[in-house]
């Protein structure tokens, strides 16, 4: 086994022990479909008042990660726009990805997003 088949193999795990279920629905069609999906959230204090002369702001990076041969099973091809319904224990949040990163391995599609609601 190479590299790059124990990277996909850690790849599934890690999707299938940390992912929610979630719902899809494409922005072009308005189809959905049950998907599942881990919401990776950064957020940074920008700026500071006293030190840099303008006042701070919280900035907030949400990115989603989807399991490439769970869309191809789905027939999902996932575009700018569509939204990704987060389950209750998300409080039902809803969001609408934008822009895929750039692929670095197998498995994983990760998506730079906004939070509608």
């Amino acid at each position: 086994m190479g590299i790059a088949e124990i990277k996909a193999n850690a790849r599934r795990a890690l999707h299938g022990a940390l992912s929610v279920p979630a719902t899809w629905t494409s922005a072009l069609t308005g189809e959905t479909k049950a998907v599942t999906v881990r919401w990776h959230n950064k957020q940074a204090l920008r700026g500071e008042l006293s030190d840099g002369g303008y006042a701070q702001m919280l900035e907030t990076q949400d990115r989603l990660v989807f399991n490439m041969e769970e869309l191809a099973t789905l027939q999902i091809t996932l575009a700018r726009g569509d939204k990704i319904l987060m389950p209750p224990i998300y409080e039902n949040a809803e969001l609408q990805i934008e822009e895929m990163e750039e692929i670095t391995g197998p498995i994983e599609q990760i998506w730079q997003s906004v939070r509608t609601r």
